[in-house]
This record gives C-alpha cells, sequence and structure tokens, in this order.
C-alpha cells in the first residue's frame, strides 16, 4: 500500500480533537438525565393517571352494562378528574342497550369527587416537585458532560438525599391512599348494592395495576 500523505495523522488526530471538544459542549448530563434517570418518575405519573381514570370509567361502564369500544369514556373522565368539568357528549357504544346510545352529561366535579380530584393531582403534583428538586440540584452542580464523574457522583448521591427519600416516601403513599379512599368511597356513596358489588369487582381487577405501580415507586425509592 501507498505510504500516508505527510501530516495525514496530525490532521486526524485534529479533527478528533474538535469533535471530542463538540461533544463536551452538548448538554449530554442534561439529555440523560432527562431521559434515562426521571424516567421511573414519568412511568409512575402515567401509571396512576391511568389507573384512576380507568377506574371511574370502569365503575361507570359496569354500572350501565356497556362495553367501551372507544375508549370516549375514559376520556370523559380524564376531563372531569383532571380539569374538573367534561362536556355533554353523545357516544355509540357496542354490547349496551336503547340502541347503543350513551349520552354523557355534562359534569362538573362536587362533593366525593373533589377529594376524587385532588387524589388525582396527588402523586403527579409530588413527581413534579421531585422533577424540579432534581433539576435545580442538578444545575447547581454546574456539570454538562455525562461522561464527567462529577456526574456519576450527583445521580449516586441525588438518590440518597433526605429530601429525595421524603418525596419518593409521599410518592408510595398515593396507591394506599387510593385504596383507603376507594373503599370508603364505595361503602358511603354507593347508592345500591349492586354499585358496591361493581365498586369491589374493579378493585379486584386493579389490584396487579396497583402492585406494578409500587414497584416502579420501589425502583424510585432503591435504584440500583
Amino acid at each position: 500500500p501507498p505510504p500516508p500523505l505527510p501530516g495525514w495523522g496530525r490532521a486526524m488526530d485534529f479533527e478528533k480533537r474538535g469533535l471530542d471538544s463538540v461533544w463536551r459542549l452538548l448538554p449530554t448530563a442534561w439529555i440523560h438525565f432527562l431521559c434515562v434517570e426521571l424516567a421511573p418518575v414519568y412511568a409512575a405519573v402515567l401509571a396512576w393517571q391511568k389507573l384512576l381514570i380507568g377506574i371511574s370509567a370502569n365503575v361507570y361502564l359496569l354500572d350501565h352494562n356497556v362495553l367501551d369500544t372507544t375508549a370516549a369514556i375514559q376520556h370523559h373522565f380524564w376531563e372531569k378528574y383532571v380539569w374538573g368539568h367534561a362536556p355533554a357528549r353523545n357516544l355509540t357504544m357496542g354490547g349496551g342497550s336503547a340502541g347503543c346510545t350513551l349520552l354523557l352529561h355534562e359534569t362538573v366535579v362536587k362533593g366525593y369527587g373533589i377529594v376524587w380530584l385532588c387524589l388525582t393531582w396527588f402523586l403527579p403534583a409530588i413527581s413534579f416537585v421531585l422533577v424540579l428538586y432534581s433539576l435545580t440540584c442538578l444545575a447547581m452542580e454546574s456539570v454538562w458532560s455525562f461522561e464527567d464523574g462529577n456526574y456519576l457522583h450527583f445521580t449516586w448521591h441525588r438518590t440518597r438525599t433526605q429530601t429525595y427519600r421524603w418525596l419518593v416516601a409521599f410518592m408510595m403513599v398515593a396507591p394506599f391512599l387510593l385504596l383507603v379512599l376507594w373503599l370508603f368511597g364505595a361503602e358511603a356513596y354507593s347508592k345500591s348494592e349492586q354499585r358496591l358489588d361493581v365498586n369491589f369487582q374493579i378493585m379486584q381487577d386493579r389490584v396487579l395495576t396497583i402492585l406494578f405501580l409500587l414497584l416502579s415507586l420501589n425502583f424510585l425509592a432503591f435504584p440500583s
């Protein structure tokens, strides 16, 4: 093979050093922290929202003997218990009676529904504080590259701070608080024996989901 051109090695080294310099200028620590380190927080919030809204929607469906094939019922209760208000809408459903048309009246949260609304926001609000606290700590460390040893020390130390442990502990209270308030509401506000049975049936169906939520929260509390 022909010998390399004079200065070729120096040019390659210069180019490599230039690329390394550009890479280190990128906020890789922030990208990694937001996308990887905080991923369990996002997963817990999404699981919580799906659990709470799914409970309300499924109880309503079983009360009316309706098979939801469009997920519009869940969207209705998402609006109700996240924003406190859901507009009226007509839905064509499968498995229902009277022409398979279901009328959802405009609803505003009141009474015990306010408790359910607060419960819906309980875990997301604490998660928001946890994310804000974590990002503030990262900013105070002035770490930019995830290859920096200071970033590794930060991710290790963050989960061992008192504030982090308290916030995750409050998040772990959420599933147990849900069960207590759900049991109380089912006993106190069920207008019939059938409605009470429906609540307990949905509760049994959601036990596994609650356990998975606890496992994800346990990962936040005791990361590997």
